[in-house]
């Protein structure tokens, strides 16, 4: 702990001393709450980031430490210094749940921008979420599989049940019902002249108890082209081979379907690897 302390005090005392623009202002990026969290947070991030390169340890002397690191917060406040007024704006205007770690994320930025080699898992993961084609391929694969997905599921339905198909997902369909009620209410307030039904109101989760329910399910008659939803929507993703983790990409579609929900934010958004997960399902169905 006293090492801990040791290093914070010599690294505000460094930006007082080095840095009294920045260390002195009104609207401060270090004597702050968002600022606080952020600035001991890269510090820690990059005492880790040496100590994995093996120039640090724990019998390191603070002097020593801080020696390591002060190029690193040396970039961060030049960096900071150099802002122009609009950038500088911009991430005051970061408010609510959240501002700290995209503040974190920012200082990591600008030392990374000096110093590529800085560049830790979290960094990156962020970085990924920024990045607008992961997000744009990512909603389109979504909006692709999921229209096909119910193209099938209530054809295979129609076949399955005839005329009494709505009636075989009564509890569903009346959630749905309910979903479109609310929406017809809203965009009648909101003076929207648009009526929507209620097969427009499925949730991937209604999706999913559809195709488990009638997994291996084929209609009494022999129907040329038939295909069950056990060979239609089976897709490995590594976790077995049962019914269960054969569907369990659905949860993982479902989520970052969520992440993806509003095109307009990227407080989540989605990764490298969950848009190649997502560009997988879409291969499956689209080959």
């Amino acid at each position: 702990k006293k090492r801990i302390v040791d290093l914070l005090i010599t690294s505000y005392d460094y930006v007082e001393q080095n840095f009294s623009n920045i260390y002195n202002s009104d609207r401060n990026f270090i004597i702050s709450n968002r600022g606080t969290f952020a600035f001991i947070s890269v510090i820690g991030s990059l005492n880790k980031f040496e100590t994995q390169r093996n120039n640090l340890e724990l019998k390191t002397t603070n002097s020593e430490r801080f020696k390591i690191i002060e190029k690193y917060l040396k970039s961060l406040f030049e960096g900071l210094s150099a802002l122009s007024k609009d950038e500088e704006e911009k991430q005051f205007k970061l408010l609510g749940a959240g501002a700290d770690t995209k503040w974190l994320r920012f200082f990591q930025t600008i030392i990374n921008t000096k110093y590529p080699e800085f560049n830790p898992p979290e960094l990156i993961d962020w970085k990924e979420r920024q990045n607008e084609q992961y997000q744009n391929e990512g909603r389109n694969h979504i909006k692709l599989v999921e229209k096909h997905m119910k193209h099938i599921i209530l054809n295979n339905l129609r076949t399955l049940f005839g005329n009494n198909w709505e009636l075989e997902i009564n509890k569903i369909k009346t959630a749905c019902q309910a979903r479109a009620n609310e929406e017809n209410e809203k965009n009648y307030k909101d003076n929207i002249d648009k009526r929507v039904e209620w097969t427009e109101m499925f949730s991937i989760n209604d999706y999913k108890e559809i195709i488990e329910r009638y997994w291996s399910k084929t209609p009494e008659k022999n129907i040329d082209g038939f295909v069950t939803f056990e060979k239609t929507f089976s897709i490995e993703i590594g976790e077995g081979r049962n019914k269960k983790d054969l569907l369990k990409w659905l949860s993982f579609f479902n989520s970052y379907r969520n992440q993806l929900a509003h095109e307009g934010s990227k407080d989540k958004g989605i990764n490298k690897e969950e848009a190649k997960f997502l560009e997988k399902v879409y291969r499956h169905f689209f080959k």
